[in-house]
């Protein structure tokens, strides 16, 4: 997003006089995405499937396979949801740990 509108925003400004903060690389860092399930899901979705044949339960893949589709689907939106709260929960507990260490990298120029 920042690669798009902070250049949009110097050639044509919306408020001429308003110029970019200098911290916009700080706000660029931590308006992004933490964990990097949020942008590369794909890299965690074969793997995943691949385990459920040695890590699953047989008479809860049972159970879950005798349900209605909107059930199971309505299951999966619910985990796959407690899954992400509580991993984003742990990677922003670690980024702001990491804030709070004020790493140069972070910066603004």
């Amino acid at each position: 997003m920042a690669l798009i509108y902070v250049p949009l925003e110097r050639l044509w400004p919306q408020y001429p006089k308003q110029d970019i903060r200098k911290e916009w690389t700080l706000d660029v860092v931590i308006s992004c995405p933490p964990f990097p399930s949020a942008n590369f899901i794909f890299l965690v979705l074969l793997p995943a499937t691949q385990a459920t044949k040695y890590l699953g339960v047989p008479a809860l893949q049972q159970l879950i396979a005798r349900m209605p589709w909107f059930l199971q689907f309505f299951l999966a939106v619910v985990v796959a949801d407690l899954a992400d709260i509580s991993l984003f929960g742990f990677a922003q507990s670690a980024f702001s740990l990491a804030l709070s260490m004020r790493s140069p990298f972070l910066e603004g120029p």
